[in-house]
Order: structure tokens, then C-alpha cells, then sequence
């Protein structure tokens, strides 16, 4: 486990933007910031095709990039809260669309 820091929390994550970048070999990729600073680097199913391994390498830079600003405790509180909705509810899908109006201050 990381360290804690002064504060007995765990440090901030790298800051967006991330980009993904192919490590030259196959199925390796790496997440990094505009300035190549290597932040994380994974392997991929081998069984995937190559279009397939970096169209999810760069959803996850997406993903990462699209929740630039929020909490992480909040963001992974909503996925808890997101992941017990009956999506068929219409009612339940605007209750998960005001949850996350209230997670980026919107509502």
C-alpha cells in the first residue's frame, strides 16, 4: 500500500490529462501524462485484436480524463450507488442522473 501522506490520507492521483501509449510490444500499454511522465503501465488479453486493445486503452484515459476535478471518494461512492439502480425504472435512471448533477454541483 502507497504511503500516507502528512495528513494520514492517501496521496492525490496524478493529474489529468493522461494519454495511453503502445509499449512497443505486444499487448503492453502504458498511461502517461502530456510530457510522457509514465504513470501506469498494463497488459491486455493477448486474445483481443490490437483495434480492440487500444480502443480500451484509450477509454480508460477517456474515463480518466472525464472525472478531472472530482473526488475520487465521491466518483466511487456514485459507481456503488449507480451499480444497485434497476436501469429499466425510468424513475431510477433520473435518480442516477441527479446523483451525478449532485457529484459535479450541478444540482
Amino acid at each position: 500500500m502507497e504511503d500516507l501522506n502528512p495528513l494520514g490520507t492517501l496521496p492525490e492521483h496524478t493529474a489529468e490529462p493522461w494519454e495511453f501509449i503502445e509499449q512497443g510490444e505486444a499487448n503492453e500499454y502504458a498511461l502517461v501524462t502530456p510530457g510522457g511522465k509514465w504513470v501506469i503501465g498494463f497488459l491486455q488479453n493477448g486474445e483481443l485484436m490490437p483495434a480492440r486493445q487500444r480502443a480500451n486503452a484509450r477509454r480508460i484515459a477517456a474515463a480518466v480524463n472525464a472525472c478531472a476535478g472530482i473526488d475520487t471518494d465521491k466518483l466511487l461512492a456514485f459507481a456503488a450507488f449507480r451499480a444497485k439502480v434497476n436501469h429499466d425504472s425510468p424513475a431510477q435512471r433520473m435518480a442516477v442522473r441527479y446523483q451525478w448533477s449532485k457529484l459535479l454541483g450541478d444540482a
